[in-house]
Formats: structure tokens, sequence, C-alpha cells
């Protein structure tokens, strides 16, 4: 789909609908945060209450699945006993 997007006419540069997909596949690329939560700990951690990425809204206590080659952790557990 196009985007919706049309050049004005007091713009002197072409219009180049490339760049306008690929400024919004870049905009939806990049997490975004909404909803400024209070800090009860008055310590220098910015809490929210919604996180939007690649079109998807999360939102405190969702459960999101995450493959174990997401993260490098420095320990590695051993689960040879189980």
């Amino acid at each position: 789909m196009p985007p919706k997007t049309t050049p004005s006419d007091n713009c002197p540069f072409t219009f180049c609908g490339s760049c306008v997909r690929n400024k919004d596949k870049e905009e939806q690329e990049t997490p975004r945060v909404y909803e400024p939560l209070e800090n009860e700990n008055n310590d220098s951690k910015a809490l929210y209450a919604l996180a939007c990425f690649k079109g998807n809204q999360f939102r405190v206590g969702d459960g999101v699945y995450m493959p174990p080659e997401a993260f490098n952790f420095r320990y590695v557990a051993d689960l040879q006993g189980f």
C-alpha cells in the first residue's frame, strides 16, 4: 500500500516515495514508549505503562516469547540435572 503523504507545493525538492516508505519502515522498527508512570522509589529510572514496537502494543504485565538467542548472558545455567 503506498504512503498517504503528498508533496507540498512550496518544497523545492522532488518527492521521493521510496524515502517515505523507508522512513515509515524505520519508524515501525524503532521502539516507542508512552504513558509515563510515577516513580515511587525516587530513583533515576523512567517507567512507562505502554511500549509500541513493529505495530504491536505492549503493556505492563503482557507476556512475550523471547527465543533463547535473543540475549547473550554472561553466566550459562547448567541444565544437565533436569
